[in-house]
């Protein structure tokens, strides 16, 4: 018998995440008659009437609006919650594309090759014999497979009938590649591409469709990713947009672990050529975990081989769009759990708020409400749009939608197509915990503003919980209109003739992070004239050290050493200076031989290069024959 049920859930879903602050109960008042009430519709319900009419209610469907309470009905329908978002698909519609790839990447054990019919729909699997060296093998649906199938099948509650059909084939046949969608905005099945793209495409279509309801119900975290370590000191850098000519070189001097995006418009080998990068330095990076790569475009659109090479040495090393889709989905629920505001009595009061504030602070009560409740509504909308599309869709529910408006209110100019264009990395990027670099392109055009103010939103809502709030009042700045941001390719000049894997041995050997991360620290709070001055004194100070190494290459530096006496003549340990003198002058060919050794010598480093400026300038001198900073 055909149900309404589920897509009258569905549609009473996307109901409520247009108007998060009001609370339905959905009524069946026959067989093919259902109501949705509310006493919140209030005085906009002939408007609310009409955008459900004419833009929310499928068509045929059995179901109105009432703001007149429902006395007499056959039984309440119980809706949609935000944790039961993607249960089963339910009421998700769909074409037969859509339902096709959904079927083809749930079930890749099942061997389904076509969909026909109307009532019933009938999805068709195939059967037949191969031989082998090993005898006759057969190919045919289990029970357990069927059962498995028909009970996903009934659950879509879509309003149709099924049937499944068992055809018996000569051979396996060709899938229906009219059913593909244009890959760069739709992630079809894996099923359907008309080549290998690997086996890390396979792990992350698992991973999208086994966990998407473990992720809504809050038990599947970032932890759980492959590719998540929330203590690293990560970056993230698109070489597909204006970056094309940043030597990677200047992350490997700042971070622990960089996610690159790279260029699909040419050979990876080009690119790595104009990084002076072989292919072999680039696998033994890959190796120690420094580089991760993050396919933001279908993967044939790269070159694939290379890919699976690098799968190999580490599978964690290779990021397809469905595991980028299910970072970010895992993000928006845990920004929306731990929301201060995301009680639906607090919803009500943040409107009657908005109204009232708003206009002494000098915003639209509207754009400022939607602002104050993007993580409810980002939840409710981004579910559908990653399934499908992948993480080119985030400007559809992401913070550009409402602070590119905030933005034109200030500056009185629309910044809405580059918002939209960046929202994608920021979010992937915020999602990551890691730094996004701006990109720049060759006629000037940077994302630089428009990221940066989507960041310090995303921001303010990773610290608008109980916990964090308190810190959320002392950083709450008010928005730049014009771009403040320390980018280390500003200030930093790498040698990029250094071969990659001396520079990498380099930057380990001196402790590239957390060193570099406490000299970004250091000048990014000072204005440009300041930082342009202490950047000149690191300079001239560097020099000063590098003038006396020269001049005293093997000599002990007695002041130094005699401070460090001191503290282990308190200890009873006298000459411990003197050690440590040994280990600066010959410490690496130590360390290369006895690993331990490094423990120690960093332990000594910290406490004598404790403070902050003295500390950058013995870093800076340290990593001098390979980058330093430029000079104003």
């Amino acid at each position: 018998m055909v149900n309404f049920e589920g897509e009258v859930r569905r549609m009473d879903f996307y109901l409520r995440a247009q108007y998060i602050d009001i609370k339905t109960t959905i009524y069946r008042v026959a067989e093919f008659d259902y109501r949705i009430f509310s006493e919140q519709y209030g005085e906009d319900f002939e408007d609310i009437q009409r955008k459900f009419d004419k833009e929310i209610r499928f068509m045929n469907s059995p179901v109105k609006l009432t703001r007149d309470p429902v006395l007499e009905y056959q039984a309440i329908i119980p809706g949609i919650t935000d944790k039961q978002i993607p249960q089963n698909f339910e009421g998700v519609p769909m074409t037969i594309i859509d339902l096709y790839n959904l079927l083809l990447s749930k079930f890749p054990d099942i061997n389904i090759y076509k969909i026909t019919g109307a009532q019933p729909l009938v999805v068709h699997v195939y059967a037949y014999e191969e031989t082998t060296a090993m005898g006759i093998t057969q190919h045919f649906i289990s029970i357990e497979q069927r059962n498995r199938l028909m009970l996903f099948l009934t659950n879509l509650g879509v309003a149709t009938t099924w049937e499944i059909i068992e055809d018996k084939v000569v051979a396996a046949p060709e899938l229906d590649k009219k059913l593909v969608q244009n890959p760069i905005q739709f992630l079809n099945s894996n099923k359907l591409w008309t080549r290998n793209i690997g086996e890390f495409s396979d792990r992350d279509e698992s991973l999208w469709f086994d966990h998407i309801e473990d992720i809504y119900e809050g038990t599947f975290k970032k932890d759980k990713l492959y590719f998540y370590k929330p203590d690293d000191y990560a970056c993230y850098i698109d070489y597909t947009g204006g970056s094309k000519h940043i030597d990677i070189r200047n992350f490997l001097l700042l971070y622990q672990t960089i996610f690159v995006t790279p260029p699909y418009e040419k050979d990876i080998k080009q690119w790595l050529a104009e990084q002076r990068i072989t292919e072999q330095e680039y696998f033994e990076l890959v190796s120690k975990g420094r580089i991760k790569i993050v396919l933001t475009q279908p993967e044939s659109r790269y070159r694939m081989e290379l890919f699976n090479e690098m799968y190999k040495i580490a599978p964690d090393s290779i990021i397809t769009r469905r595991a980028v889709a299910a970072l970010q989905q895992i993000d928006l629920i845990e920004l929306s759990d731990n929301f201060l505001f995301k009680d639906l009595s607090l919803l009500r009061e943040l409107k009657a708020f908005s109204e009232t504030a708003a206009p002494l602070i000098g915003q639209n009560p509207k754009i400022y409400y939607e602002m104050l409740t993007w993580p409810i509504k980002a939840r409710r909308n981004s579910f559908e749009m990653l399934h499908q599309k992948g993480n080119i869709a985030t400007a559809a529910f992401g913070v550009n939608n409402f602070a590119s408006k905030i933005i034109e209110q200030r500056l009185g100019k629309n910044y809405d197509f580059e918002f939209s264009v960046s929202a994608a990395n920021i979010h992937f990027a915020h999602a990551l915990n890691a730094t996004y670099y701006p990109y720049q392109t060759d006629h000037k055009f940077s994302d630089r503003f428009f990221t940066h103010v989507m960041g310090i939103y995303l921001n303010m809502f990773k610290l608008a919980t109980p916990e964090h709030i308190s810190m959320l009042s002392k950083t709450d700045n008010e928005l730049p209109v014009t771009p403040i941001i320390l980018n280390p390719i500003d200030i930093i000049d790498v040698n990029s003739y250094t071969p990659i894997l001396e520079f990498e041995n380099i930057m380990d050997e001196n402790r590239a992070y957390p060193a570099g991360k406490r000299l970004m620290d250091t000048l990014a709070v000072l204005s440009p004239e300041k930082r342009e001055a202490k950047i000149a004194e690191y300079n001239r100070q560097v020099n000063k050290a590098i003038q006396r190494q020269n001049r005293k290459a093997f000599s002990i530096d007695l002041l130094s050493n005699g401070i460090i006496d001191g503290i282990g003549a308190l200890s009873n340990a006298i000459g411990l200076g003197t050690a440590y003198a040994v280990l600066r002058q010959s410490g690496r060919q130590l360390i290369k031989q006895i690993p331990e050794f490094k423990n120690i010598s960093n332990t000594l480093e910290d406490v004598y290069y404790k403070k902050p400026d003295k500390a950058n300038v013995h870093f800076l001198t340290k990593i001098n024959r390979v980058a330093g900073l430029k000079k104003f």
